[in-house]
Order: C-alpha cells, then sequence, then structure tokens
C-alpha cells in the first residue's frame, strides 16, 4: 500500500500571475484573500521571491504570516519544504507570483513565475492589463498559454477595463480564440487603490488608512472576480506529494 505521502493530500492552490510587472498581481491577490475569508475559507498566502513590501500586506489581507518562496536563494527543495508545511488541506493557498509570468534571471527565464507554478503544479490565474487593448489579449494568452505548456494557465483576469463594451469584447476575443475562461474584470481604479513608490506598494505601516485601503481593494476584486469558479480552480489542483513535482527550466513543454 502507498503512504498518504505518496498518495497526496489536498491542498487547494492557485498562482496570481501578470503578464507584466505591474498588472494588478497585489491587488488581485489582496483582494482574493479578503473575500474568500469573508466565505469563511482559510487562506495560506505565499510571495514569489525576497519581497518584503507585498508579503506585509497579504499578512494583513489573509490574516495569516505570508511565506516567501524563492528558488533561487533556497532551492527547490526549501521551496516545497516551506509550502508542505504551511499549505493548508482545508482551504486555499494563493501564491503571487513577481514580474511578468515568464520573466525569471535570463532569457530562458530560470526562476520564473510559471517555473514556480510548474513546481508546485499549481494553476495559474493571469492578470492582463487590458488599458486601450481588446483582440491583442487573446494573441497574449495564446502566447503565455503555448510558450511553455506545462504551465496550468486556468484562467484570466482582465484589469483597468475602460467599460462595458470593453469588457465584452476582450472577453469575447480571450475566451473565443483561446478557450481560456476570463474569471474577473476590474475596472481602472482597482490598480491605484494602494500607493506605489520606486521601490513597489506603500508598506501598511506607512499607509494611514491600511485596513480602509485593504476594504476597498475587496470591494472592487469581489465585485469584479468570480470567487466560485476562483474557488474551483484552487480546489481542481492536483494532490500535493509534497516531493518531486514538475520540471521548473524556462521552456519546459507538455509532451
Amino acid at each position: 500500500m502507498q503512504s498518504n505521502l505518496a498518495q497526496g493530500r489536498p491542498a487547494p492552490r492557485v498562482v496570481i500571475a501578470g503578464a507584466s510587472g505591474d498588472a494588478g498581481k497585489t491587488t488581485v491577490a489582496l483582494g482574493l484573500a479578503m473575500g474568500l475569508r469573508r466565505r469563511g475559507r482559510r487562506v495560506q498566502v505565499f510571495k514569489k521571491g525576497p519581497d518584503f513590501i507585498d508579503p506585509a500586506w497579504l499578512s494583513l489581507a489573509s490574516g495569516s504570516v505570508a511565506r516567501n518562496l524563492d528558488v533561487r536563494l533556497c532551492g527547490e527543495e526549501a521551496v516545497r519544504q516551506v509550502f508542505s508545511e504551511h499549505a493548508p488541506a482545508d482551504g486555499i493557498s494563493i501564491i503571487e507570483g513577481n514580474r511578468g509570468l515568464f520573466d525569471g534571471g535570463d532569457a530562458k527565464g530560470t526562476h520564473s513565475t510559471a517555473s514556480l507554478a510548474r513546481l508546485l503544479s499549481a494553476p495559474v490565474l493571469l492578470v492582463l492589463n487590458a488599458t486601450k487593448v481588446t483582440r491583442t489579449l487573446a494573441a497574449v494568452v495564446l502566447g503565455c498559454r503555448e510558450l511553455e505548456r506545462g504551465t496550468l494557465l486556468a484562467g484570466v483576469v482582465l484589469n483597468r477595463v475602460a467599460g462595458e463594451r470593453h469588457e465584452r469584447v476582450a472577453r469575447e476575443a480571450i475566451e473565443g480564440e483561446t478557450g481560456i475562461r476570463v474569471v474577473g474584470v476590474l475596472g481602472k481604479a482597482a490598480g491605484e487603490l494602494i500607493p506605489n513608490r520606486h521601490l513597489g506598494l506603500l508598506t501598511p505601516q506607512e499607509h494611514r488608512a491600511a485596513q480602509g485601503a485593504l476594504e476597498a481593494v475587496e470591494s472592487v476584486v469581489s465585485g469584479g472576480m468570480d470567487l466560485d469558479a476562483v474557488e474551483a480552480v484552487a480546489e481542481g489542483a492536483s494532490l500535493w506529494r509534497g516531493e518531486g513535482g514538475g520540471k521548473t527550466g524556462g521552456g519546459a513543454r507538455r509532451a
């Protein structure tokens, strides 16, 4: 008989990635953490890389201590161990990426968000900045789906959408051309709810109304996201076995 470790255990999880930096990953991750908590779900948050500002906000939003996952500094075994120790079987793990989905330390995307998603066998929600673009977004999604096909692209979130027509055309193009569902649409204001500076977001300690800012983020994200669909994506992740995992290097492709 196989051991429980070999059989795996539930670990609902989802990676929040962007097609670029400043796409709105943190806004989406924060809003989802708060929205899912309000639904009574236990939420554990993780942040790719050595970042300290985003984890401070993620910790506040989730009510849990955010954990960093940094393969470059710590190695794959340590990252899998951290995830194994803290990813709940009875909740949802939200893993926020950094930069663009395939951006890493070199042209092959070494240590990218996509490689982390493959290491954790986690589905990805791709956040797109939709400013002044519609059908071209479908080409971006197609490229992200095909570049490293071992990466499971499970849904799209449109950010900075100008209005109903903008949403309709972009949604129809993406879903019609790629078959990947748009699970969230956020308006232009969603990208400005927490101030930025040269290091990234203002820290919660420096924000005069951090809790109020988070509540505003939750209102926008919960109002624009299909939380049922997000839960389904997370719960559809494969059982977590705590060792092994997918190929993580740049250029990984599904056979």
